[in-house]
C-alpha cells in the first residue's frame, strides 16, 4: 500500500485550497464605475463586461449599491467626458514606469492625477436666470361681491428675470386672470372674468443639491387696475383703485430647466375704493428656466 508522504499531504492540502478560493472568487460578481461613449454617461456595470463602449473610473465594488453611492457621493453629475478619462488613465499609466525620487514628489504626482476628476465633482451649476412662468391660481375675490363660491379659479403667464447665484434679486412681469362665477345672483351676468397687471420684485435663497434646485423667495408685487371682460359691468358701484400692492412667498423645486412652484399672495391694500377687502391667493405652476 502506497502512503502519502507528508510534504505532498501539504502540497495537496494548499492546492486545493487555493482551488477552492479561485473558484469562490469567480463566482462573486464585483462592479466597477464606467463612462459609456455612447450617451456620456457615468454608469455601473458588472466587473467581466469588457466593452469597447466603456471606459473604466473606478473598480473593485462588492455591490452594485456600494459602486452606485460612490458616484452619488463623488460626482455632481452623472454626465462625463470619455476622451478625458482616457487621457487620464494614459497619464496614470505612463506614471506608473516612474520610479518617485521622493514620497513628496509621489504626492505631488498623485495630486496632479486627481485634479481633473477633483475639478468635475466640484463644477459648479448652471443659474439659469431667465424664466416663463405659468400657475394656476385660487383667489378670494368672490367674497367681494358675496358670491356663493368665494373662492374662484385663474391662472397667470409671465416671465421672470434674476440677478444672482445662491443669492439674487428678481424682477418680473405677467398677467393675472379670475373666473368668478354670478349665476346664483340676480344680475344679467352668470361668469365674469377680471383681470390686472402685475410687477413682483423679490429676493431670494438658491441651493443645489446633486442634479437639483431648491429657491425659496419673499417679495412685494404691485398690481395695476382690476378689469372686467364686459365693460357694463360696474363692480356693484364700487370704484376700483388705480394700483395695489400685495406681499408674496414662493418654493420652487426642480432641474435647471423646469420646476415646480408653490406660492401665496396677500394683498396688504385695498383693491377698491372705500372697502376694506383685501385679496389671498394661493398659486400652484411651472417655471421654465432659460
Amino acid at each position: 500500500m502506497k502512503t502519502i508522504t507528508f510534504p505532498k499531504f501539504k502540497n495537496l492540502v494548499l492546492s486545493s485550497l487555493l482551488f477552492l478560493f479561485s473558484i469562490t472568487a469567480f463566482a462573486q460578481d464585483t462592479y466597477k464605475v464606467v463612462c459609456d461613449k455612447t450617451d456620456k454617461t457615468i454608469k455601473v456595470i458588472k466587473s467581466n463586461n469588457r466593452s469597447p463602449n466603456y471606459v473604466p473610473i473606478k473598480g473593485g465594488f462588492p455591490f452594485q449599491q456600494v459602486a452606485q453611492q460612490w458616484i452619488d457621493d463623488n460626482y455632481t453629475t452623472k454626465t462625463c467626458n470619455p476622451d478625458k478619462i482616457v487621457d487620464q488613465l494614459k497619464i496614470e499609466e505612463n506614471s506608473s514606469y516612474q520610479t518617485p525620487v521622493t514620497n513628496q514628489n509621489n504626492q505631488s504626482v498623485q495630486q496632479a492625477q486627481a485634479a481633473p476628476l477633483t475639478a468635475a465633482n466640484t463644477q459648479e451649476p448652471n443659474y439659469r436666470n431667465t424664466s416663463f412662468i405659468l400657475n394656476a391660481k385660487f383667489s378670494n375675490i368672490g367674497e367681494v361681491f358675496s358670491l356663493d363660491k368665494s373662492m374662484s379659479p385663474g391662472f397667470n403667464i409671465g416671465f421672470e428675470q434674476l440677478f444672482g447665484k445662491k443669492y439674487y434679486v428678481g424682477i418680473g412681469v405677467d398677467m393675472n386672470f379670475y373666473f368668478a362665477d354670478f349665476s346664483s345672483t340676480s344680475t344679467n351676468f352668470d361668469q365674469m372674468t377680471f383681470f390686472f397687471g402685475k410687477i413682483p420684485l423679490f429676493f431670494g435663497l438658491r441651493t443645489y443639491h446633486k442634479k437639483y434646485f431648491f429657491m425659496y423667495e419673499l417679495g412685494a408685487e404691485f398690481n395695476t387696475e382690476i378689469q372686467s371682460s364686459d365693460d357694463d359691468f360696474e363692480f356693484y358701484g364700487m370704484i376700483p383703485n388705480s394700483n395695489s400692492f400685495d406681499i408674496m412667498a414662493r418654493f420652487r423645486f426642480g432641474t435647471e430647466r423646469i420646476m415646480l412652484s408653490l406660492g401665496t399672495e396677500i394683498w396688504m391694500s385695498e383693491i377698491f375704493e372705500n372697502d376694506q377687502y383685501k385679496m389671498t391667493v394661493f398659486s400652484l405652476g411651472m417655471k421654465f428656466n432659460f
